[in-house]
């Protein structure tokens, strides 16, 4: 059976689309026990992360095993090349059969829009505008520049399928993987 979902009216405007949305969101705080047993072989089995911040290093427990991993955005501090490595090679030490990424907005460096707009900010030497109007996450502006001047950034994701407004088939299953970036410096 195949079901039709609507485009959003404010697809266009992210920022408003999420305020707009989120009256509608309710919090919930789930206490779920890590599976015990293996994957059935007639069972697909998906675990899924996000906000990891280049913290991986910090994580105490297994990542519990599955056949596909999803990591939902925010795998880095601000997408600069170490950070994309390391989450790279942390990624390739997983055993699930299929790995997802999608970035999300803490990985400037996977936004072309961003990059152009840091770039031509801080080039036209306005350094005090680009840190007073960008978020920068905690991150200095060198640390920005320096992620946002990486060129092709997504080479270094080899150890899994990384999604930006596209999808893939596992299994049969369709995924669509699409990171909103917000960029809230005036223009």
């Amino acid at each position: 059976m195949n079901q039709k979902i609507g485009i959003h009216p404010l697809t266009d405007d992210p920022t408003v689309a999420w305020k707009e949305i989120s009256k509608q969101q309710k919090l919930l705080k789930l206490h779920v026990k890590i599976p015990a047993n293996p994957v059935q072989p007639d069972k697909v089995r998906f675990v899924c992360m996000s906000d990891t911040h280049s913290l991986i290093r910090n994580i105490i427990f297994d990542v519990p095993d599955g056949d596909v991993f999803i990591h939902a955005g925010d795998f880095t501090k601000c997408g600069q090349k170490e950070e994309v490595i390391a989450f790279n090679r942390w990624l390739g030490t997983l055993t699930h059969k299929h790995k997802i990424v999608i970035s999300g907005n803490h990985e400037l460096s996977f936004d072309e829009k961003f990059s152009t707009f840091f770039k031509s900010k801080a080039s036209a030497r306005h350094a005090e505008y680009v840190e007073d109007e960008v978020p920068n996450y905690g991150n200095t502006k060198d640390n920005i520049a320096d992620a946002v001047n990486t060129k092709n950034i997504r080479q270094y994701l080899t150890n899994c399928t990384y999604l930006e407004d596209s999808g893939t088939e596992i299994y049969g299953i369709k995924l669509y993987g699409s990171p909103w970036y917000v960029c809230t410096a005036k223009r």
